[in-house]
């Protein structure tokens, strides 16, 4: 039976991390604090030269919002796309909203709750 080390390419597994990273607009130091890492860690796991816990990679894939299978060889990528039309919408909401005079803001906040009593 084949061990772990031998399964995983730490090497490929750290450049997709940085690879991942950068994509995200996140500075090493950046990552570590949303990881509750130290920037020298994320430095060594993205050089290969540390071999992370599976916490850390369930928190990397949270953080980098990625699946595990992308970092470790396959092809896999991003896994939460649908939320990004989600918050285009929320915007567009709000700034029509910010647009609206009192009076209609009201109007919609009724218009609002009734539909949401009808769902």
């Amino acid at each position: 039976m084949e061990k772990i080390d031998d399964l995983i390419d730490y090497k490929l597994l750290g450049y997709r991390i940085g690879e991942r990273r950068r994509e995200c607009k996140m500075t090493q130091e950046t990552l570590a604090k949303e990881m509750e890492l130290s920037s020298p860690h994320i430095s060594n796991l993205e050089g290969g030269r540390a071999k992370p816990s599976f916490q850390v990679m369930v928190k990397l894939c949270q953080v980098l919002k990625c699946s595990m299978d992308y970092f470790i060889g396959n092809e896999y990528k991003e896994i939460y796309i649908e939320k990004e039309p989600e918050r285009e919408q929320e915007k567009e909401m709000l700034a029509i909203l910010k647009r609206m005079d009192p009076e209609k803001k009201e109007k919609l906040l009724t218009l609002l709750k009734d539909f949401d009593i009808l769902i």
